[in-house]
């Protein structure tokens, strides 16, 4: 790689790490960071990251950087010096969002984490229509397992509420740490929560269905879900323009919209 040339930032101390990647480019500085992706541009403190979003483990570091000004950036590490300036990045950066998200959480606002939002009161989690959201209260258990986050519901024996890939949720750490911090005795992490959280799963006729043992479910949930929502497209439009009563077009469209609703 050729040497690229820092832009002036000196508000954010000493340059650390450079990388480039196809019209991306990135200077890590002690402070704060300086992207530019074709013709947009973005300065600014660690803080100023909107989400953070770590791909697939793999051995070189990948990442997607969300920032202000609807700008998002994909970086991958490849080599010993890029792979050494993304880890900075992230080693950085978590301190300081962790810090903002912490103050947010306290105030009592509802924290974005991409496909999860979090309050004291409340994690939702984005569907492909809207959100599905589960009081703190009722939140029996989480865990990661295989790249997914896994979340229980309930005060008796634990339900699936949702899983969903870790690529998808912004600043993950912070998550963790504040989910820990609201929540820990749901933290299936911890060995006595496990313990306790399968003694409530286990069942005698099928297989246990909590966070610490289902599978996610990807492909075959996916097909089902898109294939009743364009049967419910099609049934309101066909009852709407062949037999003109749109009071049946719509009692149509909510019974397949709540089996939909259902599956996801």
């Amino acid at each position: 790689m050729q040497a690229l040339e820092a832009p002036e930032q000196a508000d954010f101390g000493p340059l650390v790490g450079e990388h480039k990647q196809g019209d991306t480019v990135l200077w890590l500085f002690r402070h704060g960071l300086f992207v530019e992706h074709r013709s947009a541009r973005f300065a600014g403190s660690f803080d100023d990251i909107r989400g953070v979003y770590v791909e697939d483990k793999s051995q070189s570091p990948a990442l997607r950087l969300k920032l202000p000004g609807r700008l998002q950036v994909k970086l991958k590490g490849g080599d010993e010096k890029a792979d050494a300036t993304l880890r900075g990045l992230m080693r950085m950066a978590t301190p300081a969002l962790l810090r903002r998200c912490v103050s947010e959480y306290d105030e009592g606002k509802t924290v974005d984490f991409g496909s999860i939002r979090l309050s004291k009161e409340w994690i939702g989690v984005r569907r492909a229509i809207g959100w599905k959201w589960l009081p703190l209260s009722r939140l029996s258990g989480w865990a990661v397992r295989n790249g997914w986050l896994f979340l229980d519901e309930g005060s008796g024996r634990p339900e699936p509420f949702a899983e969903l890939p870790v690529r998808r949720i912004a600043n993950f750490e912070v998550l963790v740490a504040l989910l820990r911090k609201g929540h820990a005795e749901a933290d299936l992490l911890q060995p006595a929560n496990a313990l306790r959280h399968r003694s409530r799963g286990r069942t005698w006729l099928s297989q246990p269905q909590h966070a610490l043992s289902r599978r996610p479910r990807t492909f075959g949930r996916a097909v089902a879900r898109w294939t009743l929502y364009a049967m419910a497209i099609a049934a309101g439009g066909y009852l709407g323009t062949r037999y003109d009563v749109p009071g049946l077009a719509v009692s149509a469209l909510d019974s397949l919209r709540s089996i939909y609703q259902w599956l996801i």
